[in-house]
């Protein structure tokens, strides 16, 4: 079984936050529903805690499927980025899991070109994310408190590059997932102006299943559930408010 980090009741119903690459902490500022929900934040395949297993898809789907099934219970799935892609896998292969999903930052439609041009990107930036001073800034600027950031620095530093590689080059498409289109259970795609056209194609195209809404938010880059913490549990909460949890 893979870690997790639990907070709150197991007497509430349980949102399960899949955090994005490298940044475990993608929820922090949502923890705040432990008051009402039980919440489980597994570390993803490669990211954490489970850091010693290079990333790919299949592992990550396998882990996370074993783990919502160990729960005995519906879930409402929460994912941003990487985690929103893998939310979006995850409720056209086993919709009997969820009650209902929010996948914040979804980049599922995806030119080959693009991609590997972001793959490029990020294999020159992997040295830069094993330099503790950037990762304290960026924690910093994320409004981590020291535990969190201690935290930050040590994933950073223990993630391998080919988990990273493998993370952008995921294989999680849109064109790949038809049953997507049939899932019957609500679903909201939220994502940036300042995120890649590729994200604002993705959610729209969701939205072509009639039970998904989508949002593109002014103002907003690839930093919803941080930047925009407060508008976005206002969000959660709205989505969650009719949810029949029997």
């Amino acid at each position: 079984m893979i870690y997790y980090e639990e907070y709150g009741s197991r007497s509430n119903p349980t949102i399960v936050f899949l955090h994005g690459a490298n940044l475990v902490q993608s929820f922090f500022k949502q923890y705040c529903f432990s008051d009402r929900y039980n919440l489980i934040v597994p570390h993803i395949t490669g990211y954490g805690k489970e850091a010693g297993t290079v990333y790919t898809t299949e592992k990550a789907m396998a882990d996370i499927t074993e783990l919502i099934k160990s729960l005995d219970r519906k879930v409402i799935l929460t994912g941003f980025s990487l985690g929103a892609q893998l939310a979006v896998k995850l409720v056209s292969e086993h919709e009997e899991l969820f009650y209902g999903v929010i996948a914040v930052s979804p980049w599922i439609i995806k030119e080959r070109d693009f991609l590997e041009k972001v793959v490029k990107q990020n294999d020159k930036a992997f040295k830069m994310m094993k330099f503790k001073p950037m990762i304290r800034l960026s924690g910093k600027m994320m409004g981590l408190d020291k535990k969190n950031t201690d935290e930050l620095v040590e994933y950073y530093l223990s993630v391998q590059k080919q988990t990273i590689l493998n993370s952008v080059d995921n294989g999680i498409e849109l064109d790949k997932m038809p049953e997507f289109f049939n899932v019957k259970i609500p679903v909201l795609a939220l994502c940036g102006e300042k995120e890649y056209p590729e994200v604002h194609q993705s959610v729209k195209k969701m939205a072509e299943n009639p039970n998904c809404s989508y949002e593109i938010w002014e103002k907003a880059a690839h930093n919803i559930p941080t930047a925009f913490s407060e508008k976005f549990n206002k969000k959660i909460d709205e989505f969650l408010k009719n949810m029949d949890f029997s």
